[in-house]
């Protein structure tokens, strides 16, 4: 026969798989906003001649994207539109940030030396690093 203690701990267990179920489902939520964020500014940043509206919008949905967001796309993409905006200083702190943070991350490397053309040790140093990452892509990069 089932004690009123046996019955505490049944509630207490349902009570902390209904906060689990909350938090994942919360966590989820936020996972699937982010997402829409960066492929609505992912569409700004790739098409050619947004206004500046548009840029200032993209902007924001990345910078609400990166939050509780460990994935660097968001950074990338923002220093994408710095770089579009004419901000290239700003584009090369970011994603410095990002191959500090991954130094494995091919594409931010290959936006690093893109914008740090006119910075030609930064360019150096991005380019040996896409060499050690991908040589065909730093060959190809090189031309």
């Amino acid at each position: 026969m089932a004690t009123i203690g046996d019955h505490e701990r049944v509630k207490s267990a349902r009570i902390l798989l209904i906060a689990l179920g909350v938090a994942v489902c919360a966590w989820y939520v936020v996972g699937i906003r982010q997402a829409r964020e960066v492929a609505d500014a992912t569409s700004v940043v790739a098409g050619h001649g947004a206004s500046r509206a548009r840029q200032r919008d993209a902007a924001a949905l990345l910078q609400a994207a990166s939050a509780l967001n460990p994935d660097r796309e968001a950074q990338i993409l923002q220093a994408r539109l710095q770089i579009a905006e004419g901000h290239v200083r700003q584009a090369q702190r970011t994603l410095s940030a990002v191959t500090r943070a991954e130094p494995m991350n091919l594409e931010a490397w290959i936006w690093l030396a893109g914008a740090a053309l006119g910075d030609p040790p930064l360019a150096r140093a991005g380019l040996a690093h896409i060499d050690r990452l991908d040589p065909l892509d730093g060959r190809a990069l090189r031309r």
